[in-house]
């Protein structure tokens, strides 16, 4: 027998890890931006469908259902959440009215703080008159490679 028969055996045991490591490391990567993709995607479209509907509450509850229903493979119902936020000016008063999806209230918090005047929603332009909609998405990523590690993921669409 040869000297090095056997030596390809241990160079693949030592860099096969790495190789794993890296092909699951890629894959998480792509999973969280398909995740904020996904996101995005529905801000939009929540935007979109609440803009055409009356603005009621009831009608903004279906909205947001109807979109969770859609963002497959996101568990919306369990690690997500979605708010429309409207700002109305009236007489130069400005209201602030966040709803807050109710299928699942124990869900991530809106990213946008409706008591703060600086925030978005204090400082979003709004004609005398007219009335401007918020829609947020938040949703918990939690990573495949390292379980523990969960980030809150979240995009904002003004209309």
């Amino acid at each position: 027998m040869r000297k090095d028969s056997g030596q390809s055996l241990v160079e693949l045991a030592l860099v096969l890890p790495l190789l794993v490591l890296l092909t699951l490391g890629t894959y998480d990567v792509a999973l969280a931006m398909r995740t904020k993709n996904t996101l995005i995607n529905l801000s939009r479209e929540g935007a979109n469908l609440a803009l055409r509907g009356s603005r009621t509450v009831a009608d903004l509850q279906t909205v947001m259902t109807s979109l969770a229903a859609t963002a497959h493979p996101l568990e919306m119902d369990k690690e997500g959440m979605m708010y429309v936020i409207q700002v109305k000016v009236k007489d130069g008063v400005r209201t602030i009215n966040p709803i807050a999806w109710d299928k699942n209230p124990s869900g991530p918090c809106s990213k946008i703080d409706t008591n703060d005047p600086s925030s978005l929603a204090g400082t979003v332009p709004v004609a005398n008159g007219d009335s401007v909609c918020i829609f947020e998405v938040v949703y918990t990523y939690k990573s495949v490679l390292l379980p523990s590690y969960a980030r809150e993921l979240h995009s904002i669409t003004v209309f």
